[in-house]
């Protein structure tokens, strides 16, 4: 250890870097179709939570195992909380809400006070997001502020 100690190189400065303008978007909701529809996922656009039920029992009505975390869709059964994780595994369909989307990637912010159990979006088939379109920003390192205001 000694002998490395010795021979370390001298420090230098790091090299200026111009800074990296973050991606806007004249359309954050459009840009956030664009980038999620890209990689594989379907979005709805609905403005009301009734349109979620009747998708819902219109275009999967073959699932049984379904359960949201959000009060407001009366027609699903709502996710026991008192549960393990485990019990979840036989999930067909999970609808939870996201607090933010981010366009440039179409990523979306949960909170564990949201979805209950952790394991959730990762042990069901398939996962919904209900997200606001007034919540998605065009960029995560722009919009910190208002993300750690939506959560705090």
């Amino acid at each position: 250890m000694a002998a490395i100690k010795l021979n370390q190189p001298a420090q230098q400065e790091l090299p200026a870097i111009a800074a990296i303008q973050p991606m806007q978007f004249d359309d954050n909701v459009a840009a956030f179709i664009k980038t999620a529809e890209s990689i594989g996922s379907t979005v709805k656009e609905v403005t009301h939570y009734e349109e979620i039920e009747g998708f819902l029992e219109t275009s999967l009505h073959d699932l049984k195992q379904c359960i949201t975390t959000i009060a407001e869709l009366k027609t699903l059964p709502r996710l026991d909380v008192t549960g393990l994780p485990h019990e979840l595994k036989n999930i067909e369909l999970a609808v939870i809400p996201a607090l933010v989307g981010v366009a440039e990637n179409s990523a979306v912010w949960i909170t564990e006070q949201e979805i209950k159990i952790r394991a959730l979006p990762f042990i069901c088939e398939h996962l919904a997001v209900v997200l606001s379109k007034k919540n998605i920003v065009s960029n995560i390192s722009k919009e910190n502020i208002k993300l750690r205001s939506l959560i705090s």
